[in-house]
């Protein structure tokens, strides 16, 4: 099961770090401004190295809430990490964002 490491909702950021079990480490990060969520590897926990996966907003929005919660980030990133906490590794983590996006269902 991964651990969240940090946790940020609300004011000057929208981000979170997770531990998968395998030992990697990942930041979910949500950009107002820019309008996109992503998702980067750590090295060593603390230096972003690439980005491993990317969605804008408006596609975050339809398949992690239900349209009354729109807009609200903060819920965003609760759905976002609470799906893809308890992956093994970051491929298992892609494999299930992939498939929500090419199943375009709601969770």
């Amino acid at each position: 099961m991964g651990k969240i490491i940090t946790y940020k909702n609300q004011g000057g950021g929208v981000f979170s770090q997770i531990q998968f079990d395998s030992g990697e480490r990942v930041l979910v990060s949500i950009s107002t401004p820019k309008m996109t969520v992503k998702i980067f590897k750590l090295l060593w926990g603390k230096i972003p190295t690439s980005t491993i996966f990317t969605m804008s907003l408006d596609q975050a929005t339809n398949i992690f809430l239900k349209k009354e919660a729109w807009g609200k980030q903060g819920i965003i990133l609760d759905k976002i990490v609470g799906t893809i906490k308890d992956s093994e590794s970051i491929s298992n983590m892609k494999d299930k964002l992939n498939q929500l996006v090419a199943s375009k269902q709601t969770i």
